[in-house]
């Protein structure tokens, strides 16, 4: 008896496992964490917005199908909005409108003021992105668009 309860729970946790990684795979959620490869630096963009200042640069790791946005917000006025946590207002599509959630944010400067880091997106086929759009959403909406075919002066760079 104890022996069938044990490999019920068992094939019920791999069916939750395999749940799970499905439902990953349709939202487009996977890690992504760039290694020292080339990486192609797209144009940084600076706007205010709701009295907050978002300096935002792609960079495009083709090898690894993935895309580090390096986020800076700064606001003296709006303090609780830059505050948010990254991976909960952000998201990404591509020309289609596909979208995609970032897979991880890694924190690089914070204070009362500033809120800067690198925000990840993972699992991308870069190889058919003609160009990409970053969305957030705290007081507005506001989007960032790039063409991932512009490059930054057609240089390479490594992380």
């Amino acid at each position: 008896m104890i022996k069938k309860s044990i490999l019920g729970l068992a094939f019920g946790l791999g069916i939750a496992a395999l749940c799970l990684s499905l439902f990953s795979s349709f939202l487009n959620i996977s890690s992504f964490s760039p290694t020292k490869e080339e990486a192609i630096l797209l144009e940084k963009k600076m706007r205010i917005a709701n009295e907050i200042r978002y300096t935002i640069q792609p960079k495009i790791y083709k090898k690894e199908g993935g895309i580090a946005f390096h986020i800076i917000l700064e606001s003296y006025e709006n303090t609780d909005a830059i505050a948010m946590d990254l991976m909960d207002i952000t998201f990404l599509t591509d020309q289609d409108e596909t979208p995609f959630l970032p897979t991880s944010w890694k924190s690089k400067d914070t204070s009362a003021y500033k809120h800067s880091g690198i925000l990840y997106f993972g699992q991308l086929a870069l190889d058919q992105v003609t160009s990409f759009t970053l969305s957030f959403f705290e007081l507005e909406e506001q989007k960032f668009h790039w063409s991932a075919t512009t490059r930054l002066k057609a240089s390479h760079r490594n992380e």
